[in-house]
């Protein structure tokens, strides 16, 4: 049985990678958001890094609970049709 999964669920795969990586740089190298867009909001305490790393965390889960829906989904249509 060959699972054809849609668009949607490719789109929130990637989507869920990509902000994982960049939970991950963000707990691992904090200083790369000032270095990239040259500001440091936060004046060196290190709470905006933090709040983006949870933020990032929050919705890599919200868009992996997301594709296995879309998955199942997917599963549940081809098992009817």
């Amino acid at each position: 049985m060959t699972i054809q999964a849609s668009l949607r669920f490719w789109l929130e795969i990637a989507a869920s990678a990509a902000s994982g990586a960049a939970a991950a740089l963000t707990i691992v190298w904090p200083q790369w958001i000032e270095m990239t867009f040259g500001a440091d909001p936060d004046g060196g305490g290190g709470q905006t890094e933090w709040l983006l790393a949870a933020a990032l965390c929050v919705f890599t889960l919200a868009l992996s609970v997301a594709a296995g829906r879309e998955w199942r989904r997917s599963i549940a249509a081809k098992s009817l049709g």
